[in-house]
């Protein structure tokens, strides 16, 4: 199966697309100068090629459409060979590059100081600028309501197409380290017995690192494709790792498996990096409440994800039927593979942590110019990061726990064992088991005073 998609893009931002996407699953459209492109996906990235279709602006074309090919010899062996260089991947430890935001947008904005560096740090907007970008999100048409029924239908299938085709397209995540300073920074990460969650864990690029980074942490992740996680569970087998970590398939936007039910909770970190921005707007707070119940008291969920008025929405409206209809009007779009994407703001995440029962350490938006120094093109992006608490049972100085999670075979815990470990239960029982014994002691005092007396009866009654 290929798929025929229709994108556009603005201005002489052409760069902005063709370039590798910093962050997230984006995967990858055919982009031009207010002109649609058609880009016949195959099963290997280096098979995609882009002819114009058009020379007039974008045509109401639906944002994706299954054509039934076979692939030639040549794109056969194009993906044979990706494969196999895939399988011969393996993940190399870094230094822990502590990375600080000094890059700050200079006052002077001269072509030569601009590129002096390819990333500016905390990038703000001027009034003009949120005002162009707003007005290229509200000028869009909505989406069909059958269109939205249809990609959250086959959400799962879109996304075993999307990682069978974006194998490699993707980098490995070696800066979280620098974005959750507080949480992966300390040195409590190094102690054993540190279980880490991750929720959209794809094909490992989260996983690997950290499990590479912190040797004696463990990770649970789970994705709602099945294409992704035999591809993860391949090469946790190949690195040796599947004795500290493993994967299974979940949709975040339902209950979880009752393996994973009956284990939890059991991790003191979770971790949502370019997951939620993946869901349905309606099935975050499902999505939280799921990721809160697997939360030790005071765990953390560290949140990573693209923010509104990223380049990524602004590209995306520009496309007509991307945008999908929802009943709140939240920026809900469509990409070019029938995956879906929609984009946060600091208000919505707050509302989420008070609704699932979150308590918010930090929320805020990671804007970041992005110039591409060939073209001398400039990017707008816009992430938002967050860390929620999960705040504890008792107000008091709380030891690690030991985890009850396997990574052979789930059991659940035994509500016994868990009744003698409370000091309260276990004073009320030696209290229980004191008067018991005394009530016994006592009763059978009376009972042999008792029989005594009934035997000098008897004996002075045949004396008589």
């Amino acid at each position: 199966v290929t798929w025929v998609a229709t994108a556009s893009c603005w201005g002489t931002d052409r760069a902005a697309t063709t370039m590798a996407d910093l962050d997230g699953r984006d995967g990858g459209t055919a982009v031009g100068n207010n002109k649609v492109y058609t880009t016949a996906r195959s099963a290997d990235p280096a098979d995609n090629h882009s002819t114009p279709a058009d020379n007039h602006s974008t045509q109401s074309v639906p944002a994706c459409i299954p054509i039934t090919t076979r692939a030639s010899g040549a794109a056969a062996r194009r993906e044979t060979a990706q494969l196999a260089k895939w399988r011969s991947e393996k993940t190399t430890p870094r230094p822990a590059h502590v990375r600080k935001r000094e890059r700050h947008f200079p006052q002077n904005t001269a072509a030569g100081v601009l590129l002096q560096h390819n990333t500016w740090d905390d990038v703000t907007w001027d009034e003009d600028e949120v005002a162009r970008a707003e007005n290229i999100i509200s000028g869009q048409e909505l989406g069909s309501a059958e269109a939205a029924s249809a990609a959250l239908s086959k959400s799962a299938a879109f996304w075993d197409a999307h990682y069978a085709v974006n194998l490699r397209n993707y980098h490995d995540r070696h800066y979280l380290h620098n974005e959750f300073p507080e949480v992966l920074g300390g040195a409590e990460m190094a102690d054993a017995g540190v279980v880490i969650l991750e929720s959209g864990c794809g094909v490992g690029n989260t996983m690997l690192p950290l499990l590479t980074a912190y040797p004696n942490c463990r990770i649970v992740g789970f994705d709602i494709s099945t294409t992704a996680v035999h591809f993860l569970q391949e090469r946790l087998q190949r690195e040796g790792l599947e004795s500290r970590a493993r994967a299974f398939v979940a949709d975040l936007r339902h209950e979880f498996p009752a393996a994973e039910v009956a284990a939890a909770p059991y991790a003191h970190v979770a971790l949502a990096v370019f997951t939620l921005s993946a869901l349905p707007p309606d099935s975050l707070p499902t999505a939280l409440s799921s990721l809160r119940s697997c939360l030790l008291p005071d765990g953390r969920l560290l949140l990573r994800d693209y923010g509104k008025l990223d380049l990524k929405q602004l590209k995306y409206a520009r496309v007509t039927g991307a945008r999908l209809h929802d009943a709140q009007g939240r920026e809900w779009y469509s990409r070019g593979d029938g995956t879906t994407v929609h984009f946060l703001t600091e208000e919505a995440v707050r509302q989420l942590a008070a609704q699932t029962g979150f308590e918010v350490e930090r929320v805020g938006y990671d804007r970041r110019l992005v110039i591409n120094r060939a073209d001398k093109t400039r990017m707008q992006r816009v992430w938002l990061v967050a860390v929620l608490r999960k705040p504890s049972a008792v107000a008091q100085p709380q030891r690690r726990q030991k985890p009850r999670v396997s990574f052979h075979t789930q059991r659940a815990a035994s509500p016994i064992k868990g009744l003698f470990i409370s000091p309260i239960w276990g004073f009320a029982l030696a209290k229980s088991a004191a008067w018991f014994v005394g009530a016994a002691l006592m009763g059978g005092f009376l009972a042999v005073a008792y029989a005594r007396r009934v035997r000098g009866s008897l004996l002075r009654l045949r004396l008589t």
